[in-house]
């Protein structure tokens, strides 16, 4: 099981309400994974880059990253789905 993790929101240089919002849904998930060794380091990279666009194949923010695997792009993923999405994650 991996003890360590890059959460990246994506989504414009300046961060919208959505990435904003995301961003707050993964600390409160976080909050509450029962995994009190996990080494997270969460990070905001930038969409509008084609850099960044052909790298994860993104076109649309705010867009959920775990290390270098897009989990969520579009929307924000409720707190649920990003404690799901984690679990799955990190029993890789």
């Amino acid at each position: 099981m991996k003890n360590e993790i890059t959460i990246s929101v994506m989504g414009p240089k300046i961060p919208c309400n959505n990435c904003r919002n995301t961003r707050k849904t993964v600390f409160r998930a976080l909050a509450e994974y029962e995994q009190f060794d996990l080494k997270v380091t969460i990070q905001h990279l930038e969409l509008n880059t084609k850099e960044s666009i052909a790298k994860m194949g993104v076109l649309r923010g705010p867009a959920l990253i775990f290390d270098e695997m897009l989990v969520y792009e579009g929307k924000i993923p409720s707190k649920s789905e990003i404690k799901q999405a984690l679990k799955q994650y990190l029993a890789l």
